[in-house]
């Protein structure tokens, strides 16, 4: 099992204190605008102006930093751990899905909800993103944190029709995912585990 999280900003835990440190700064100022403001023009419209202010800055920083996208590949059978306490092998637990199943979630924090579960074998295209797709899908996914030209695309049979997920993965999780296809995972039973 291979698995990748991304969010919208990724930034370091470095970048993420800078950007604290000036949310703070810019909290203060503002604030200081604001009471300068209301005294001077004998009103309370500017504490409203600076509330709205505030809660649209803490959407922006949820929706950047707390909402992101947690992609997972099955690839490979879980192979058995070495247990010195018994000078064997000892066989592990399988996994909750069959070698060849994607598995594409929306995280908020650090849980994560299915938007989509699907078998390699209903791959039919997965390539660089290209906003002028050869392929008339009625659902697009975009599960991408990133920019487009950083994107792939990923067509598949979904029932009767065929959908797209656009989504960013790091260069592991696209070798694991061609490795897949061209392995011929898609020609086990669906089953098989």
């Amino acid at each position: 099992m291979y698995q990748q999280s991304v969010d919208k900003a990724s930034l370091s835990a470095k970048k993420d204190l800078i950007f604290f440190i000036i949310l703070i700064v810019t909290f203060f100022v503002c604030g200081a605008i604001m009471l300068y403001l209301e005294n001077v023009l004998n009103s309370h419209i500017p504490r409203y102006v600076f509330i709205a202010a505030v809660l649209i800055g803490i959407y922006i920083f949820y929706r950047l930093r707390l909402i992101g996208f947690r992609y997972t590949v099955f690839y490979k059978e879980l192979e058995p751990i070495y247990d010195p306490r018994f000078d064997a092998f000892k066989p592990v637990e399988s996994y909750p899905y069959p070698v060849g199943t994607l598995i594409f979630e929306r995280i908020v924090s650090a849980k994560g909800t299915i938007i989509k579960k699907l078998d390699v074998r209903d791959i039919i295209s997965f390539e660089k993103y290209d906003r002028n797709s050869k392929y008339e899908t009625k659902s697009v996914y975009c599960l991408t944190a990133g920019k487009d030209a950083e994107a792939y695309s990923l067509v598949f049979r979904d029932g009767e029709k065929e959908s797209m997920i656009i989504f960013s993965p790091d260069s592991e999780f696209i070798q694991h995912i061609n490795d897949l296809i061209l392995q011929g995972t898609s020609d086990e039973p669906k089953d098989a585990e």
